[in-house]
């Protein structure tokens, strides 16, 4: 995930980088989660960049949408353009929903590269009722895909087109840039993502009961942080702790990263943000602490052929894995069910022409990963006697 916006009465992300950019007095009301945004009364926008990628991606987001069809023109969901009407909307990703030339309405999720204007609009007939759906397109470069989905079930989706490199600076949020008639929708749980989840994953957002969770609920003792908070005075610092213990103030950023220590189990962090009138807000996050498999790895014996390893692991979370290799990086290593001891055979190089057979002993390197997928540092185990 690269964004997530809730709407929860305030335009700040949830996880994203930058700030919003509102204009006018935007409303929230009754959501799909919580609370949603309308964009009547103004508009909202996000930077692209860290935000949206152009290489391969995914918009997810909710909207109420009404029975009735644009009045002035294409309602537009969200779009962000490099260009502008006077030079042509090169470098463009939208969704809009328009009245088509057969008279019904439909959806088109257009782009346009940054070397031509025109662009492609890939369609599907709209025939959903009033309520609460589900939206989300995805593209990929590479292929030149797009993909458009309504519920959660893929309406729309093509290959081979040309996609743009880079987008605008923004991305509007229920019009499009350079000025447009707003939606009239109500907008809910905006989330982007730096791939083009499969169907299964679409499917899955538009049926989840609650919103996209944001924070990592295990981690393996590196915690990225990311703080998105906004006030009219400005954030004058932001103080961590951790199980009730607070560290100094900190200049506020967007982003910190931590070594979380201690024992494996719950962790409360906790971000306490101050203004400069000294007014602070709390976020409290708990997270599971989940250390690596304590691991040993020696030699039993060494022969020929081949040498025999005994492993001794240590992990509350099973089953473990293991991986054997002659080599460092495990290259082409298999995960296996753990076991005590590993038969393990050498490299061997083959003389057609003699009809001979040379066995390479060398070092035996082997890691664990336990049932979370905490992963142990690489054992060298030495095999020469």
């Amino acid at each position: 995930m690269l964004m997530q916006v809730r709407f929860d009465g305030h335009t700040v992300q949830e996880v994203g980088s930058g700030y919003a950019a509102v204009e006018g007095s935007p409303g929230y009301y009754g959501g799909r989660y919580g609370q949603s945004i309308g964009l009547d009364g103004g508009g909202v926008a996000y930077p692209t960049t860290d935000n949206l990628t152009t290489t391969a991606g995914t918009i997810s987001l909710w909207a109420y949408l009404p029975t009735t069809p644009p009045e002035n023109g294409p309602a537009y969901l969200f779009g962000t353009s490099a260009g502008d009407a006077a030079s042509g909307y090169t470098g463009t990703l939208a969704l809009r929903r328009e009245v088509g030339e057969d008279g019904a309405l439909r959806w088109a999720f257009w782009t346009v590269p940054n070397d031509a204007a025109g662009g492609h609009s890939l369609t599907a007939p709209d025939t959903l009722p009033e309520g609460w759906h589900h939206i989300a397109v995805t593209w990929e470069a590479t292929t030149g895909s797009k993909a458009l989905y309504l519920d959660g079930v893929p309406v729309a989706q093509t290959s081979g087109v040309a996609l743009p490199s880079t987008t605008g600076n923004v991305f509007h949020l229920g019009r499009f840039p350079g000025g447009s008639s707003s939606s009239g929708m109500y907008l809910d749980d905006l989330a982007t993502f730096r791939r083009a989840l499969p169907p299964a994953e679409i499917a899955a957002l538009a049926a989840a009961p609650e919103a996209v969770p944001t924070s990592s609920a295990v981690i393996t003792g590196r915690l990225r942080l990311d703080i998105n908070a906004s006030d009219a005075g400005g954030i004058m610092a932001v103080q961590f702790g951790h199980n009730g213990v607070f560290g100094d103030p900190q200049p506020y950023y967007d982003t910190y990263e931590w070594d979380l220590r201690g024992a494996e189990g719950p962790h409360e962090i906790v971000a306490r943000v101050s203004d400069i009138a000294g007014n602070q807000t709390y976020i409290t996050r708990t997270v599971a602490l989940n250390l690596p498999p304590r691991a040993d790895a020696y030699l039993v014996e060494a022969t020929r052929i081949g040498a025999t390893l005994a492993l001794s692991v240590t992990d509350e979370h099973r089953p473990l894995e293991l991986q054997v290799s002659h080599f460092e990086t495990f290259a082409g290593a298999a995960w296996q069910p753990l076991r005590e001891t590993v038969a393990w055979a050498w490299r061997v190089e083959f003389d057609y022409n003699r009809g001979d057979v040379t066995y390479l002993p060398g070092p035996v390197y082997v890691r664990f990963r336990d049932a979370l997928g905490a992963m142990s540092e690489p054992l060298r185990v030495e095999t020469s006697r």
